[in-house]
């Protein structure tokens, strides 16, 4: 699917800064931790968005670290937008919704109108980005309805806008539409003499063309834009122009030039980290290859094609963006009704201090009635503490009980995993005895009852130390052992300090009992199993586990022969349950990779489980 929305975010069109090396000099020199040096180092990340640079990622986490120290909030809003920006560069989409998200929330309690167009901005690119366009045009109109009720219909901000709006009807295959809105932004940019903006008009109008098939129109306004970018640096647009323009001119019957510039793209994008744009080439070139019948390189192609793919943006996800968004919209309700509540003391205040001014008044008509009116004030006041205090209990005991309901629901979730493990224990145990194999079902149920009896202990538990979770998978993997003939396994802890930290109870065994049973089962030969924990340089806990069996696809290929129903019911209780943690207790995040040898041929699955170390 096309991905043809740019990012326009904060000033990002002060390309004209001084040089890179220059502005770090600055910042490194500058010794005070004031707002200052919070926008000198917002506006490096600014000018650099389009490096894909570490350091800039790194610069932003550090200017949003200095902002909350010092409690400055436009600098807080700035930066978290800055960190989304170069999670947004990498495709790495759930990390950037979460830091655009927190900005916009932030810029919504300040009241601060530029920065919420921008926050919806940023969110709206992102749903078109990941093929969401009904949560992605309304976001995306709201902004610009700010924007021109504000008086800025013919500001940066407004380009931006203009050029996200036309991606989005692009992804909709409304390339009439999207030009109109590209053209918009195309006039409105050579009006206010942004290179930049004219540079990504021209881009996204000459693609809109391709798309419509006038490869005459489309080739005169790719190469303004390869040109323009050409000569202003500006390289995270080549790889597209490259792309557009391969396929002019293979249209044209200009075969080996076309290939020329499509090896172009390619470059430029890997360079410049610019996957969606990869992508889109590679699918080009797959198509031109096999239409010019050379299959091997097809073939080689298609294999790229599906690795760079799995890297960019699957299921889980776009599940992580649907989710942050959802928990930013209860949010948002949330902070209006503290608002209102808000505004409802601010009366009730108010209302009080003209009673005192009556009194005063009072005073001095009449001392009796100014005797009366302060006992009834008394009794008045009295009363409405206590019902104060009976709307607090009753605060208190709504989230008590909701507390309890999350509790009872995790709860509800284990009981069912539990009754799944044992269901699949029970299954071999049957197989031996079916199969007179007495001894072997003697001394597989001794086993079973060792690690039944561990597991009935940790019921009512809901954390359990990394020691008793690695006793318990011990015991898993050895009964595994007996069924699976070539099989290993190694569990290991890189650092000594983590004993004791403490993880969910059954958190770990859906995916080792998936990576067995459907990663290693059918494999021929040796099966490896690694489990390592490990604390990374955030300082969380890092939980790897990772097979040499026959991968995701060739696993879900089997899956879907056998139309086997039940294969994820155990990972889908985890998924519910790590809903539940991350609403009350702390974050847990949860990526699935396939591993490709040399030849670009799955050679395993990897789990990587990140969250903050948790000691009890």
């Amino acid at each position: 699917m096309k991905k043809i929305a740019l990012l326009f975010i904060l000033s990002i069109y002060c390309f004209g800064q001084e040089n890179p090396k220059d502005a770090l000099k600055k910042i490194e020199t500058y010794s005070k931790k004031d707002t200052i040096k919070v926008e000198m180092m917002v506006d490096y990340c600014v000018a650099n968005t389009f490096s894909n640079s570490d350091k800039v990622l790194k610069m932003a986490q550090e200017a949003y670290t200095l902002s909350k120290e010092i409690k400055y909030t436009l600098g807080e809003i700035r930066s978290l937008n800055c960190i989304g920006n170069s999670y947004y560069q990498q495709a790495i989409y759930d990390k950037a919704i979460a830091h655009y998200t927190k900005a916009l929330s932030i810029a919504e309690k300040s009241k601060d109108t530029k920065n919420i167009v921008i926050g919806k901005n940023n969110l709206g690119n992102l749903y078109v980005r990941t093929n969401q366009p009904e949560k992605a045009l309304p976001i995306l109109k709201e902004a610009d309805k700010i924007l021109l009720q504000s008086g800025q219909e013919n500001s940066q901000n407004r380009a931006a806008i203009l050029t996200n709006i036309g991606g989005l009807y692009s992804s909709l295959k409304k390339h009439k539409e999207a030009i109109q809105y590209h053209k918009k932004t195309l006039e409105l940019c050579e009006k206010l003499k942004i290179s930049f903006g004219i540079a990504i008009a021209t881009c996204n109008i000459g693609e809109e063309y391709v798309l419509l098939q006038d490869y005459k129109t489309a080739y005169g306004y790719l190469k303004k834009s390869q040109l323009l970018s050409k000569k202003e640096g500006f390289n995270n647009f080549l790889g597209k122009n490259y792309k557009n323009i391969g396929v002019v001119l293979w249209h044209q019957n200009k075969k080996e030039e076309a290939f020329e510039y499509l090896k172009k793209a390619i470059t430029v994008c890997e360079k410049t980290n610019e996957q969606n744009v990869l992508i889109e080439t590679l699918e080009i070139q797959q198509k031109f290859y096999a239409e010019n019948n050379d299959f091997k390189n097809a073939h080689l192609t298609g294999l790229k094609l599906k690795k760079v793919t799995n890297s960019v943006i699957g299921i889980e996800k776009q599940k992580a963006v649907s989710e942050i968004n959802t928990k930013y919209e209860t949010e948002k309700k949330q902070n209006h009704i503290i608002s209102l509540q808000k505004d409802n003391e601010i009366a009730n205040l108010e209302n009080k201090r003209q009673k005192s001014i009556v009194l005063s008044l009072s005073l001095f008509i009449l001392s009796a009635l100014i005797l009366g009116y302060f006992i009834f004030n008394r009794f008045k006041i009295k009363k409405q503490n206590e019902l104060l205090k009976l709307q607090l209990q009753e605060a208190e005991k709504t989230i008590l009980a909701e507390k309890k309901a999350s509790q009872s629901e995790l709860k509800a979730l284990k009981s069912q995993m539990n009754p799944h493990f044992f269901f699949n224990a029970l299954n071999t145990i049957q197989s031996y005895i079916a199969t007179n194999e007495t001894e072997e079902a003697t001394d597989y149920l001794n086993k079973f009852s060792k690690l039944t009896r561990m597991i009935l202990e940790m019921t009512d538990k809901n954390w359990i130390t990394i020691d008793e979770e690695i006793k318990m998978q011990t015991l898993y993997l050895n009964l595994q052992k007996t069924r699976l003939s070539n099989f290993n396994f190694q569990i290991n802890i890189k650092n000594p300090s983590i004993h004791n930290a403490t993880i969910p109870t059954m958190l770990l065994q859906p995916y080792i009992e998936n990576a067995v049973i459907h990663g290693l089962a059918h494999k021929l030969g040796k099966r490896n199993l690694w489990v390592n924990f490990e604390i990374n340089t955030q300082n969380q806990l890092e939980i790897i586990i990772k097979d040499n069996g026959i991968g995701l696809t060739k696993a879900n290929e089997i899956n879907q022969k056998n139309s086997n129903k039940n294969t994820s019911f155990a990972t889908k209780a985890t998924l519910e349950r790590l809903e539940i943690i991350n609403r009350n207790d702390l974050k847990i995040a949860v990526e699935t990779n396939e591993v490709f040898d040399s030849n670009e041929k799955p050679e395993g699955t990897e789990i990587k489980i990140t969250m903050d170390l948790r000691y009890e």
